[in-house]
């Protein structure tokens, strides 16, 4: 067998027909240091396992063995777990959008009603006739601000301001 310190002195191919070129020679000198050297790092694996792992039984290693796998297995769940709840904040999100929307709409019903609203009141504070069109527009006004109303849920109302102490 040839060892790391006898590689250089392996025979050199003759440069006859019969042998291998120079050029594949040389690969092939080159892959057997590279295995030569991983057998050599193996094997000072194998010496650092026995020396630090000698006094390990197969009970203890496959106790080893068994945390690993329970460790991988809570990593996998946590993996799907984190793409569920992603999935589902994609879902939170599109909804929210579609509220945001929703809300705008409203916002911009509400707002045509108070510049309907603000017609009204400066046509009747200038003194106009009251016409049978105009108590159409609030009945009319009144009827969409109540469904407004009835779909929004109510606001919870302030808490009341404390108390002012006075100086004694």
């Amino acid at each position: 067998m040839w060892t790391h310190s006898n590689l250089d002195d392996m025979p050199k191919p003759a440069r006859n027909k019969n042998h291998i070129r120079p050029d594949l020679a040389q690969s092939i000198l080159l892959l057997a240091r590279a295995i030569h050297e991983s057998l050599e790092v193996a094997k000072h694996h194998l010496v650092w396992l026995q020396e630090h792992m000698g006094g390990v039984s197969k009970k203890d290693l496959d106790q080893i063995r068994a945390s690993l796998k329970a460790v991988i297995a809570k990593q996998k769940l946590m993996a799907q777990t984190q793409a569920e709840l992603l999935e589902e904040l994609k879902v939170i999100s599109a909804q929210q959008k579609k509220t945001q929307g929703e809300i705008a709409t409203v916002k911009s019903l509400v707002d045509s009603q108070n510049a309907k609203i603000a017609e009204l009141e400066a046509l009747i504070a200038a003194g106009g006739q009251i016409t049978k069109e105009i108590t159409d527009l609030v009945t009319e006004i009144r009827s969409t601000g109540q469904s407004i109303d009835d779909e929004l849920p109510d606001a919870e109302p302030p808490p009341p301001e404390p108390a002012v102490r006075g100086r004694r």
